[in-house]
């Protein structure tokens, strides 16, 4: 089905969201994770840990660009794995 996943697959999906239920976990993420760019020097250790980073590079997750559901529903993503502790596919739930 991917393959024929053209413009009118596109639009179909447009508002294919419930808004309340992605307010309702939007609300669960604390607000230094709520930035459109989150840095690793400015979060707290709790959530720091959680990201690999480059001491030379720094760290960096810039989400700017996407629309904003899809910016609130990648913040939450990182919330929530952060939180249940995951380390990446395959570690137990």
């Amino acid at each position: 089905m991917a393959a024929d996943a053209g413009p009118e697959f596109l639009e179909a999906a447009v508002g294919g969201h419930r808004r309340a239920v992605l307010d309702a976990l939007w609300e669960t993420v604390p607000t230094i994770m709520r930035s459109a760019q989150l840095s690793l020097r400015e979060l707290p250790e709790e959530y720091s840990s959680a990201f690999a980073w480059s001491r030379m590079h720094g760290f960096t997750i810039d989400l700017s660009l996407l629309p904003q559901t899809l910016r609130r529903e990648l913040a939450w993503c990182m919330f929530r794995t952060i939180e249940r502790g995951h380390a990446g596919p395959g570690d137990p739930a």
